[in-house]
């Protein structure tokens, strides 16, 4: 059964009274009744009707007085009144839509004017209901995105506080979206006590904006707050937040606030959001928009332009492998290559990835850099006896699509998967390791090698060696290009050959620059060597 509109009745004449309720219930309405104002302002107050059908001659609180009260109350100021009334004096008529009702009917009234005139208006309220519910946030009871985008026009010069719980999504995933719910709705408390001992602002209003989004948004019309006392109204708001969490008992985990402070009109939210995404990043804790908003633009405009860069590389054919080559010093020849990314620039300009593979794996084109640097990598290597690697980041591994690519390139050239390295690169961001555990068991089943890449960076562990059963570690280049002068450096790695000849995993250093280095890693031990020494990525 769908809702069911409620009238409220207010009328002190019994006969009335019961006709009417016949006739609404008749037409399928919810009807209470209530005998004189006072009465009808507390029923309406407990259960908020639909529509209210208000006389206007009653004892105890007449109904212009009531409707006076119920205008004034939030809760039931939208709810639309009709006046019954048997006077017919102009005057008394403005009188009543002074108070707050939206119509009037005339005793003695007509049954299908009085239902005309019900449905029209019930009508009405629903459709004002929706509005209102689509304003108002559901989590916190705040008002919401699209409040704040209808008030931002009404303001003379608006200012904005912009509020960011900074792990809210981390804590939803870990603890469950009704924690972060509660945290939302517990923050959302300690916002209306910051509100109600605002010494600066009288006219402000708060927003819940979006997941752990909050806005402070006032008009400022003498420009009475300038930068620095916005800027102690943030700090004084993160300086409360802090006192305020510590008498919390939800001491398991832990939140932090970021803070913008906004003062320019133009695309106000769009350009606070933007800041805030770069303060989060750079913990910054609170900053004026004005000091960050040009270098975010700046920086999406490099995006927008490499972006348009890729995708027509990708359409063109244009991403290559470059190959470096690795040295065996075991057999003193180069029997390993490596294929890494280039973009091909439409004048022929080789471009490096620094430029455009961190932009790359925020777009949908990635996968189509994997696909084509893997494609001309087994072209290359088809009639050629080397070894080669590709690198398969966590996004790869993740996207079913490259996945089922990669089995399918293994399962049409067998002699060159036998041949084939896959260096597992960001594996702390694989956030399936079961995913990752069984690509590597079904690739292993083709013959090929697993190598992890830029170990000692801090994102691989000897773990997750064992567990994915490693054939090659590749020592990062921190640790490498001090190896020879810095005596904790040659420790690590030392502290990583050791394990590695136990475990039978093979090591390559990356970024040999120089003989040195080279010399130094030789005594150690190593057996394979990769750097600008050895030689520079190139075509072959």
């Amino acid at each position: 059964m769908g809702y069911i509109p409620l009238v409220l009745v207010v009328e002190d004449n019994e006969i009335n009274r019961e006709l009417i309720l016949d006739i609404l219930e008749d037409q399928g309405y919810r009807v209470n009744l209530a005998v004189n104002g006072k009465d009808g302002v507390e029923k309406a107050l407990a259960e908020i009707p639909d529509l209210i059908l208000m006389d206007v001659e009653m004892p105890v609180l007449n109904g212009l007085d009531a409707t006076r009260i119920l205008r004034d109350n939030p809760d039931t100021n939208r709810v639309p009144v009709i006046v019954l009334t048997g006077l017919n004096e102009t005057e008394d008529r403005i009188k009543a839509f002074n108070c707050g009702a939206m119509d009037y009917l005339t005793k003695p009234f007509n049954a299908l004017e009085l239902i005309a005139r019900v449905k029209s208006y019930i009508r009405f309220s629903l459709l004002n209901k929706k509005y209102v519910l689509s304003t108002i946030s559901q989590e916190t009871g705040l008002p919401n995105r699209a409040a704040f985008l209808e008030r931002l026009p009404e303001l003379t010069r608006p200012k904005l506080l912009l509020i960011k719980i900074d792990n809210i999504e981390a804590i939803s995933r870990f603890y469950g979206e009704s924690t972060g719910t509660d945290i939302e709705k517990n923050f959302t408390r300690f916002l209306m006590l910051r509100e109600e001992s605002n010494a600066h602002v009288k006219n402000g209003m708060f927003f819940h904006l979006g997941k752990g989004l909050f806005g402070y948004l006032w008009d400022d019309p003498d420009e009475s707050i300038d930068k620095d006392t916005a800027r102690s109204m943030g700090v004084e708001l993160l300086k409360n937040f802090n006192s305020y969490k510590s008498t919390r008992k939800e001491a398991h985990y832990d939140i932090e606030l970021t803070v913008i402070v906004g003062f320019d009109r133009e695309n106000m939210l769009e350009k606070s959001e933007l800041a805030l995404e770069e303060a989060i990043r750079n913990r910054t804790g609170i900053l004026m928009m004005d000091d960050i908003i040009k270098d975010v633009y700046q920086t999406i405009g490099e995006n927008i332009f490499w972006l348009k860069k890729i995708k027509e590389a990708v359409q063109d054919n244009r991403i290559i492998p470059f190959y470096q080559p690795i040295f065996n010093g075991c057999t003193g020849k180069v029997d390993k290559f490596e294929s890494l990314v280039r973009l091909i620039d439409e004048a022929g300009n080789v471009v490096p990835p620094i430029k455009f593979l961190f932009i790359a794996k925020n777009s949908k084109y990635y996968p189509d850099l994997t696909k084509q640097v893997t494609e001309k990598s087994f072209r290359m290597f088809k009639n050629r006896p080397e070894e080669f690697s590709i690198n398969i980041s966590a996004l790869d591994i993740e996207n079913k699509h490259i996945r089922d690519f990669l089995l399918e390139s293994l399962k049409n050239d067998p002699d060159a998967a036998k041949r084939l390295t896959m260096e597992i690169v960001e594996q702390e961001g694989v956030k399936h390791f079961d995913i990752l555990k069984d690509f590597v068991h079904q690739v292993k089943k083709y013959g090929v090698k697993i190598a992890i890449d830029d170990f000692g960076s801090g994102y691989s562990n000897f773990r997750s060696l064992l567990d994915m059963e490693v054939d090659f570690i590749k020592i990062d280049g921190s640790l490498i290009r001090n190896v020879h002068t810095d005596p904790s450096s040659h420790n690590v790695v030392e502290t990583i050959k050791a394990f590695a000849e136990k475990n039978s995993i093979g090591i390559i250093a990356e970024f040999v620059e120089n003989q040195e280095i080279f010399d130094c890693l030789k005594k150690m031990g190593i057996c394979y060597f990769q750097g600008y020494y050895i030689g520079k990525p190139e075509r072959l």
